[in-house]
Parts: C-alpha cells; structure tokens; sequence
C-alpha cells in the first residue's frame, strides 16, 4: 500500500498510541495484582476451646472451681503461758491446742485451773491464771474460757439447744469440769460449797463459790441449772 508522507505519520501515531495504550493497560492490571489487599482468614475465637482436634468456638468451662480457702478460728491466750497472743486453731480445736500454739504454760501458771479437754469456739479468750495469785473469791479476773456474746458464746457442738443442762446441785465433779472455764479444782470447789451449805438456790448463788466470778458465770449460765 503507498501511503503518503502525510498518511505514513498517522499510521504511525496511531500505532503508537494503540501500543501505549496497551502497554498502560498491561502496567494497570499488574500494579493492581501487586497491590491487592490480602484476604484475611479469621482465625479461632481467643477462648475458644479444643475438642477431639477441632475448634468448637465455645468458651471452655473448667470442670474444677477454685477451692475454697479452709476456715480457721482465731483465739486470744493471756496469763500465765510462754507466748500470750493471738492464734488460728481448727475448727473443733480444744483448750489444749490454743496453750500449745501459745508456747504452754508457764512455770507459775495455775493448769488445774483450765479445763485442757474443753471444746473452743471462734474469738474464744483463755485466761490461765497464776497460782501464786491472790484474788478474792468470785473475782471475775480469775482465769478460765470466755466466748464472745452472741450466737456464738458457747463451745462448738454444746450450744443449750444441743446439751442437757447440768444441774449444779446433782451433778458430780468431772461432769461439772466439761463446763467452759471451771475445770478439776473449780469444780472441786462447787462440790465441797454444796455439801457445807447444802444445794443452790438458783445459778446466781454459784457466784459465792470460790473461783467463780461475773465473767464465769456468764460463759456456762445456758449450760447449767440449778435443781428443777
């Protein structure tokens, strides 16, 4: 085909553009390519849990909660004992226990004067006297167990409701001894007062037994009675 001077330069630029056109189309779909965002795969929920190797999507339950922390009780020890203080006993413990964390006794201390096989109860107080101390009769600083008031203000499993109470008047001395804070000598002491003076009136008159005061009174007045 002859083409003029003039025509040749339109085939020229013609092709020309049709190739840029190409080469800019070419250049577009592979920038495009390059620049794809990447498809994401969602992964398995963080508390999703394992089972036979597959991903179920449930948040896993463990089949064990935490053990609860065990329950101690907390006693006060004064008097004659190596290491006065407070101390965490088991629930359940007796007077025995306490004096042992309490470092036992010491050399003056009156121990026919504590019931050592008396059951304790929480925020329970044991006072152990000193033998050579002078105290008037009934003085209501003398030693023994005192309970706080309240529900709980007996020893563990010997509240009124669960015990018959001791009659005071029939009762023999190692009965009268499992009463909170009374113990071999008090008890002694209750008896050898009955046979002089013959039976108690009532639980107040217990107070002109030596060795018992206000405080004693108060941690067995559920406990006992005096006569029917």
């Amino acid at each position: 085909m002859n083409l003029s001077g003039d025509g040749a330069k339109k085939w020229i630029f013609l092709a020309a553009g049709i190739s840029c056109f190409i080469l800019a189309l070419i250049l577009t779909m592979t920038f495009r390519g390059a620049f794809a965002p990447e498809e994401i795969v969602p992964s398995a929920p963080l508390n999703a849990s394992f089972t036979s190797g597959s991903v179920t999507g449930e948040p896993e339950i463990s089949g064990q909660s935490a053990a609860p922390a065990s329950e101690t009780w907390a006693v006060y020890v004064t008097g004659e004992v190596n290491l006065p203080g407070i101390y965490e006993i088991e629930p359940g413990s007796r007077v025995s226990a306490a004096i042992d964390k309490a470092g036992g006794f010491s050399s003056d201390a009156d121990r026919e004067a504590i019931n050592l096989a008396e059951r304790l109860s929480d925020e329970a107080h044991i006072s152990v006297p000193s033998k050579n101390a002078s105290t008037p009769p009934g003085d209501a600083n003398q030693g023994g167990v005192t309970y706080p008031s309240g529900a709980r203000n007996t020893p563990a499993n010997n509240t009124p409701g669960e015990r018959e109470k001791i009659d005071v008047n029939r009762a023999d001395a190692a009965t009268l001894a499992t009463l909170p804070g009374i113990g071999p000598r008090i008890s002694e002491s209750i008896i050898a007062y009955r046979d002089e003076h013959g039976p108690f009136p009532d639980i107040e008159s217990l107070r002109s037994v030596t060795g018992i005061g206000e405080r004693r009174l108060e941690a067995i007045r559920n406990l006992i009675r005096a006569g029917d």
